[in-house]
């Protein structure tokens, strides 16, 4: 039908479109029936009414603000052997998803997000599964040597979280997990002065 009206309407003037217009099974097009003239006022409104609709229907999801200070991408964080001097503030703060950590060294990041990931959903604890069962750890279902070992969770049959790796495992394994959840485009790191010495 809406094919046949076009057809009518085709390169005709105002007031035979209107007619046509006022026949159209489309609410959005049998509005335009309703103006007297098609003017350019009645073009503005138009264009007007409809990109209030259009925003209605196709709203943007919300933006994560983050206030970009000389923040670093997690994924472009620098590694460094063993743990060099420094390391308990080599950041300021980290900004996890649009919340702000209060998080200075990259042990305690490890421990966050693995933590984090373990409770947010059945999705992102999957992705703790599969990039340890793929890289061989660094979360294990027992502890299996000495060291220092912390539950993912307070669930009695919780796997354990080994701690004993260098900075450059952790950071690796932090960037691996956040990848692996699909969320490392949202982490993003604030670097100390130390941090930033450091570099």
């Amino acid at each position: 039908m809406e094919e046949s009206l076009f057809e009518r309407a085709f390169d005709a003037a105002y007031p035979a479109k209107r007619a046509v217009y006022g026949d159209s099974a489309l609410a959005l097009t049998r509005e335009v029936a309703d103006a007297e003239v098609w003017s350019t006022a009645a073009i503005a409104r138009r264009t007007e009414q409809l990109t209030e609709r259009f925003l209605q229907v196709w709203r943007r999801p919300a933006v994560v603000s983050i206030d970009d200070d000389n923040l670093t991408p997690i994924l472009d964080a620098k590694q460094r052997r063993g743990w060099p001097r420094g390391w308990e503030r080599e950041f300021d703060y980290v900004e996890f998803r649009g919340e702000h950590w209060e998080v200075k060294d990259i042990r305690y990041l490890f421990h966050r997000i693995f933590q984090r990931l373990w409770a947010e959903s059945p999705a992102s604890r999957q992705s703790v599964i599969d990039f340890s069962a793929r890289r061989g750890g660094p979360v294990y279902p027992a502890m299996a040597w000495n060291g220092q070992w912390d539950r993912l969770s307070a669930d009695e049959d919780s796997p354990f979280l080994y701690m004993g790796w260098d900075s450059r495992y952790m950071l690796a394994a932090v960037q691996g997990v956040l990848e692996e959840a699909g969320w490392a485009s949202e982490v993003f790191l604030k670097y100390s002065y130390i941090g930033d010495a450091m570099r």
